[in-house]
């Protein structure tokens, strides 16, 4: 979880999921839409402005879009995958100054999804 949009090579990285996951095994990931709302909301509102997590963590050149990602599982092997991605974003901040997630039928920002 919150790995994929932080590496150098995706494609190299769906291959060795898909290399050492167990025959019929679940892959469950989420990660960040690329676009410009997805880099005002981890950027520029979460780096830059409230300072929750340092600056430099995400490059939105990194950020995948939701059929990069099909692409992705499809050509690493993947054989099951849902027709669609689920989205998530916060909704608000508990007691520990956390964010807490729900899922949205949208995946403009970030959005999670599973593959066998």
């Amino acid at each position: 979880m919150d790995v994929l949009e932080h590496v150098r090579d995706i494609g190299r990285v769906m291959r060795e999921i898909r290399r050492v996951l167990r025959p019929g095994g679940l892959f469950i990931f989420d990660t960040v839409n690329r676009n410009w709302l997805s880099r005002l909301a981890a950027v520029t509102i979460v780096e830059d402005v409230i300072r929750i997590i340092p600056k430099g963590t995400h490059d939105p050149e990194k950020f995948i879009k939701p059929s990069e990602m099909k692409s992705y599982l499809r050509s690493s092997g993947f054989q099951q995958m849902p027709a669609t991605f689920t989205g998530m974003g916060p909704v608000g901040i508990n007691r520990r100054l956390d964010f807490v997630f729900v899922l949205l039928p949208f995946t403009w920002v970030m959005y999670l999804g599973h593959a066998r």
